[in-house]
């Protein structure tokens, strides 16, 4: 039977890791608007500061513009790359498909489902980033866990 190891650090670790899964589970795509609200309006605070104290100007204003850029428009910037991301795996797979795959089943079987990935993202992105921010955050729980038993999937 394995041993708990309560160890400062190992609790840390997973109370991080923990918190972090639960967030991702919890939020989902919604932690990706918040991620951009707070870089967007830390960028265009940092701007005012430097403005204020006369730092350099052109940094201040260029600060401020892209903060207001991402605060308005992340959602449509992070849907044209997920849109991008898609058409690219699937035009890419589709050539992989087309110019005759080496025999065996996983030549045939990676560029179908980075087909079935590129697809997904095209049709439904937001849902394909909800499964996979669960995913990423139910193995971070999972991982949080075993950190208090001194092992780790990472």
């Amino acid at each position: 039977m394995a041993k708990l190891n309560f160890n400062k650090d190992n609790v840390l670790n997973s109370i991080i890791f923990c918190v972090i899964g639960l967030l991702l589970i919890i939020f989902k795509s919604h932690l990706i608007e918040i991620m951009l609200t707070v870089v967007g309006v830390t960028l265009i605070v940092f701007g005012i500061i430097n403005l204020v104290k006369k730092n350099d100007t052109t940094v201040s204003v260029l600060q401020i513009i892209i903060g207001a850029v991402i605060v308005v428009l992340g959602w449509i910037i992070v849907e044209v790359v997920l849109v991008v991301c898609g058409v690219t795996l699937a035009v890419w797979s589709l050539y992989v498909l087309i110019k005759k795959p080496k025999s065996g089943f996983l030549s045939y079987f990676c560029p179908i489902v980075v087909l079935i990935i590129g697809i997904a993202l095209i049709v439904a992105a937001w849902l394909f980033v909800d499964y996979v921010l669960i995913g990423v955050g139910v193995l971070s729980v999972i991982n949080g866990i075993l950190i208090l038993f001194d092992k780790r999937l990472i």
